[in-house]
């Protein structure tokens, strides 16, 4: 019973993250079945290729050519969904897994904000709203690596908080290894580990502990990096990164220019097939992603201030998508046609709203009351991580590349709400 009493607030977060998404869940699965968990393209792919480690051994996305190994995923969350599969658990219990991962989530959000900002009830309250976030609970219901890897970015943010660098190192690797985008945080970690350490430890105590960072780190996605050597013959990750930005970030550029961006072909010699199928696996192939940084550089070079504005413009953009409208236009209308929808239009409209008095108050909360630290590496996470992905994060469906940081936004917002609300009161008093 003390120990209950004890973790009353984390319990109650964990039920309140919790029960929302389990609601949501229930109903997709009385509209839709198990086809509403893998109704986004990449989630069938995803499963598919579970279920083909598991047959045949080999991390294939295809269904006849079930031996052909993917250049373009990491493979952390097709591991996860293979054990699951390996399990028997149905795709409704994969969901619910990630459900509970969600709800965990919650509870270190609320434990970051009563240990590291003090402030228990500025921490449940984020965590609360982080319970009810609508793009939280719809990326959560879909088998979408995105879900792992929020999950373990928190973890991440948490253990760094904790001071357990090197547990935090290990979760940042398999983070990595889940979306290739978190190798791109390092620098970040490493600057907060600095900022925190030295006025505490003579230097060269802290150039050990960052290379025994570095090193763990390395242990983890070396394998990966290792097995992609021998099947591809490249000291690299992924594929998904050029790929990416390619298509969606450099092709748009290129669209303002009036300038058409060529695809990749693959040569007589390439693997025999259909046209459009070679085309594909040529285009997602590690060829595929030398194409794409020969074609961006040049294009880079000729406009480099002006791509480097489209790209940052778009980064601050992209704080704002919540894919708010998308989930009104792309999921609620086709699965409700019958259903007159555009009144909602207001709501939505009232939701996104919401966000910039959120980012309002997350400034004023940056600044004032104190944990500077603490809260200018969360500001720094959010921040660093849309000027990354720049074009991407403002396209339809773009807002998951933010699912592991909005709890953070959320967290500033409330404490600078607190605070404001506070000094007001203490005015009019």
């Amino acid at each position: 019973m003390s120990t209950l009493r004890k973790y009353r607030p984390e319990i109650l977060v964990f039920f309140a993250v919790l029960i929302p998404r389990i609601l949501y869940s229930v109903v997709v699965y009385y509209h839709s079945g198990s086809h509403g968990f893998i109704s986004f393209s990449d989630a069938e792919i995803f499963l598919r290729q579970a279920n083909n480690l598991l047959q045949h051994g080999v991390m294939s996305r295809y269904l006849e050519f079930t031996q052909l190994p993917d250049p373009l995923r990491t493979p952390v969350y097709i591991w996860f969904l293979a054990a699951l599969l390996w399990l028997k658990v149905p795709i409704f219990g994969m969901v619910t897994v990630q459900n509970i991962l969600a709800a965990l989530s919650g509870v270190l959000v609320y434990r970051i904000g009563k240990i590291h900002l003090n402030a228990s009830r500025v921490g449940l309250i984020a965590a609360l709203l982080f319970g009810v976030e609508p793009m939280s609970i719809y990326w959560s219901n879909l088998l979408m690596s995105d879900n792992l890897f929020a999950f373990l970015m928190i973890v991440t943010i948490y253990l760094f908080l904790e001071r357990k660098w090197y547990l935090g190192a290990a979760a940042l690797g398999i983070a990595t290894l889940t979306r290739p985008v978190a190798l791109y945080y390092l620098p970040v970690f490493l600057l907060f580990t600095i900022l925190l350490l030295r006025p505490r430890i003579d230097f060269l105590s802290l150039v050990k502990k960052l290379f025994f960072i570095l090193v763990i780190f390395t242990a983890v996605i070396f394998p990966w990096m290792l097995h992609n050597k021998v099947v591809f013959n490249r000291w690299e990750l992924s594929t998904a990164g050029w790929l990416n930005f390619y298509q969606f970030s450099m092709q748009k550029f290129a669209a303002t220019k009036g300038i058409i961006l060529p695809l990749p072909s693959p040569p007589a010699t390439y693997l025999p097939g259909p046209h459009e199928e070679r085309q594909y696996n040529y285009s997602i192939g590690f060829e595929g992603a030398d194409f794409y940084k020969r074609h961006s550089w040049g294009l880079f070079s000729r406009y480099p201030l002006e791509y480097l504005a489209f790209h940052l413009t778009s980064g601050i953009t992209s704080m704002n998508n919540h894919d708010y409208y998308y989930l009104l236009n792309y999921v609620a209308k086709p699965e409700l046609p019958q259903v007159n929808l555009d009144k909602w239009r207001f709501a939505v409209a009232l939701g996104q709203g919401a966000w910039w008095a959120i980012y309002l108050f997350s400034l004023i909360g940056l600044f004032w009351g104190g944990h500077a630290y603490v809260k200018q590496f969360l500001a720094i996470l959010f921040l660093f991580n849309n000027l990354l992905i720049g074009y991407n994060g403002v396209i339809s469906a773009g807002g998951r590349y933010n699912l592991a940081f909005v709890p953070f936004v959320l967290l500033l917002g409330v404490s600078g709400f607190v605070k404001s609300f506070k000094k007001i009161v203490h005015t009019c008093i």
